[in-house]
């Protein structure tokens, strides 16, 4: 478990500035999260606060891109995200302050709510497939270079990168590569043409909370201009929203016929990220998937 260390000092000095907050702080309590960053929930007389840290350095600009990803998603006022207050990737630790959610239960319309405001954010949209900057997805780099044709983006910004950093790190062989190669000569027969769509971009159910209220609330983004139904197959990836969600998507938004068999070339690229970050477990399903399309 991680040392707080000087973290009371920063926010002695950050609290006031950003917030008006200048009352005691009362307790900084680690709290479970994912697998990148420390959490800590920060409490002081007047309020509570969320809080990430991460060694200094490790990943430049990590909360920095986080911090625009959700003031992204924030200014849209299609999803709830929580709010940031300060970021600071140049400090020691490099850290990211945002308004405490209180955990909540879902309840009978939450993950309705959920797919409807997903489809009200994927209306929005942009000229290219892509971002107006490198981000990250986990602790991976994202390359978001903008490209008109989506085909082209999902395997040179997307499967490619990854599936060249798996080889070199020894995970898998060049037969994943001449095999997403081969994809790639067959993906538009496979992929329905639309316009990019703003995605949360890695949207598994860890990503998706809930407040007091039983509203959703979507967190850890990594945005980009993409096709939509990346986000929808991300969904599915990892156990799967209840089926109103897709529903309640599909009314406001409606998908094109078979996209539930379109979702494993979609989560290609997250097994690839899984496949970088946990190592050859994830080297079967995405052979898998491959020899399959």
């Amino acid at each position: 478990m991680a040392d707080s260390g000087n973290i009371p000092d920063l926010l002695s000095l950050v609290l006031p500035e950003v917030t008006g907050d200048c009352s005691k702080i009362l307790s900084i309590v680690p709290v479970s999260g994912g697998d990148i960053n420390y959490a800590w929930k920060v409490s002081t007389n007047n309020d509570r606060y969320f809080l990430k840290t991460n060694r200094a350095r490790l990943y430049p600009e990590l909360f920095k891109c986080e911090a625009e990803a959700l003031k992204m998603l924030a200014s849209t006022r299609t999803v709830t995200v929580p709010g940031v207050l300060y970021a600071n990737d140049d400090c020691d630790p490099p850290f990211l302050l945002m308004r405490y959610i209180v955990p909540g239960h879902a309840g009978a319309g939450t993950f309705e709510e959920a797919g409807g405001k997903l489809a009200g954010l994927h209306r929005i949209t942009s000229g290219c497939f892509g971002y107006s900057s490198d981000n990250y997805i986990g602790s991976l780099r994202q390359s978001n270079i903008l490209t008109p044709d989506f085909n082209e983006f999902f395997v040179d910004q997307r499967l490619m990168p990854l599936a060249l950093k798996a080889v070199k790190s020894n995970l898998a062989t060049t037969r994943l590569i001449r095999s997403i190669e081969n994809l790639s000569c067959r993906l538009k027969d496979i992929i329905p043409v639309e316009p990019p769509a703003l995605l949360h971009g890695d949207l598994w159910s860890g990503n998706l909370m809930t407040d007091p209220n039983g509203c959703p609330v979507f967190i850890d983004p990594a945005v980009y201009y993409g096709h939509r139904e990346a986000d929808i197959a991300m969904t599915r990836l990892f156990g799967g929203f209840p089926e109103s969600f897709y529903q309640a998507y599909h009314e406001t938004y409606p998908l094109e016929p078979g996209w539930q068999k379109r979702s494993d070339v979609f989560n290609l690229y997250p097994l690839l990220v899984h496949l970088n970050l946990f190592g050859a477990i994830y080297l079967e399903p995405l052979e898998q998937i491959l020899k399959k399309v």
